[in-house]
């Protein structure tokens, strides 16, 4: 966020409370979804698939 005027910066505590409020939410929005997306992850057929690759190849029949 830029400066009104040069050496300003938050110059009120009803601007820092609303600085705080909205890094709040935001970080929040963003923990919230990061957790939906590895919740999504998690299910049977995404494990299946992430979990073959963390085992490498399958061996080949000789």
């Amino acid at each position: 966020m830029i400066s009104p005027a040069p050496g300003e910066g938050l110059s009120s505590r009803a601007e820092v409370f609303f600085w705080l409020g909205r890094e709040l939410v935001w970080w929040w929005l963003v923990v919230g979804l990061a957790a939906f997306v590895l919740s999504f992850l998690r299910r049977p057929p995404f494990a299946q698939i992430f979990g073959r690759a963390a085992e490498g190849p399958a061996p080949s029949p000789a």
